[in-house]
């Protein structure tokens, strides 16, 4: 059972902090931003008009590393989809680091539940404590568990997320018109689809403690927020946004109903942006 990381990143980031991920395998999807100006992994000036591959010298991802003159975190996250190539894909970004025994832990678990298509794991902060409150036993997912998953905590088998036509909505994450849900979404159309996801209580990844999904400082994240509600759960997401929204106002320093207002609103610019595709 081969295991590969799948590395988002911009304007070459990755690259330059110099980390060697645990797995024997990984890909970068470099995306390039206009304002760039050392925009390829080489580290050099570069013009590119479409997808550019190559491998770094040594010490450089066994998979490759791809280019790209576009951003977009859901973008970046289904042009890895299309380029990996092992049985087993792990979503990852370029400021996550991964335990030492992340893949052997990865592999182990698809191995013990065969009839998982994704499974989720844990995540720890740079002190060793856990990233957020996390499940004590292993569990099969619901659709109201996946709703605390983070992207990096995500782990996949490539044929079945393949066969079922699953890709990350590109109107949903960082760089996109909703910056933020788009895990949430991906996991909740791998349900639909008949897929089978699974949790284990094994940590895997070292984020930061700070992550852009549990950030509601912004009006605009959680206008997002409303957004992907709608995209989850459609005409049912009213009575559950405001549920979200007095079970979250106090992070924002907002009231119940101001959070819900903002949420309010993302519902109606997604409404508005399906209207016009």
């Amino acid at each position: 059972m081969t295991v590969q990381l799948l590395v988002s990143t911009m304007d070459g980031a990755f690259f330059k902090r110099g980390y060697q991920p645990p797995f024997d395998d990984y890909l970068v999807i470099n995306q390039i931003s206009r304002s760039s100006p050392c925009p390829s992994h080489w580290g050099g000036e570069r013009n590119i008009d479409a997808a550019d591959s190559s491998v770094p010298p040594m010490g450089g991802p066994a998979g490759g590393a791809f280019d790209y003159n576009e951003t977009g975190l859901s973008k970046s996250r289904n042009r890895a989809l299309q380029h990996a190539t092992a049985d087993i894909c792990v979503v990852g970004d370029d400021d996550v680091c991964h335990l030492p025994a992340a893949q052997e832990i990865i592999a182990g678990a698809f191995a013990d539940h065969p009839r998982a298509d994704i499974i989720t794991f844990q995540a720890r902060t740079p002190d060793g404590a856990p990233f957020k409150r996390y499940a004590s036993r292993p569990r099969r997912h619901t659709r109201r568990s996946i709703m605390r998953v983070t992207s990096w905590e995500i782990a996949l088998r490539t044929a079945p997320v393949r066969a079922a036509g699953l890709r990350f909505d590109e109107l949903f994450g960082l760089g996109a018109d909703f910056p933020t849900g788009e895990e949430n979404i991906f996991l909740m159309d791998a349900l639909r689809r008949g897929l089978h996801l699974r949790y284990i209580p094994a940590p895997i990844a070292i984020h930061p403690a700070e992550s852009s999904g549990a950030d509601f400082s912004r009006p605009d994240l959680i206008a997002a927020k409303g957004a992907a509600f709608r995209r989850m759960f459609g005409a049912a997401s009213p009575p559950l946004e405001m549920a979200f929204a007095c079970k979250k106002h106090h992070l924002s320093g907002l009231s119940c109903r101001q959070f819900y207002r903002h949420m309010r609103r993302g519902r109606a610019a997604y409404d508005r942006r399906l209207k016009r595709a």
